[in-house]
């Protein structure tokens, strides 16, 4: 969902309704007495609502910035609040990305 690529790879509406079902999914299954891990599935679920977002704010002139940024701030954003652990998720996203100019 972060790749360099066209923004024509992931319509909005694919995006939304991924978004949301992937929701739905992720959390009955928590609700179940079964082994599940949660780090994941926010990675996944924070990137589709970053780029979301991202294709949104660039359709509407809002930013000049790749969908693909928002999509890792996303991310992020969903680690950190999951988690309780903002500066180890910063540094995971530094790593990730290899660029100190997200901080």
């Amino acid at each position: 969902l972060s790749r360099q690529t066209s923004d024509k790879d992931f319509d909005m509406k694919t995006l939304a309704i991924f978004a949301g079902s992937f929701f739905v999914i992720e959390f009955s299954v928590i609700t179940m007495p079964v082994p599940y891990d949660l780090f994941d599935p926010h990675m996944v679920f924070g990137a589709a609502i970053g780029r979301l977002f991202g294709q949104v704010f660039q359709r509407l002139g809002m930013t000049t910035a790749h969908v693909g940024t928002y999509a890792l701030m996303g991310m992020g954003a969903t680690l950190g609040s999951f988690t309780r652990m903002t500066i180890a998720i910063a540094v995971i996203l530094v790593e990730l990305t290899g660029d100190t100019t997200m901080l």
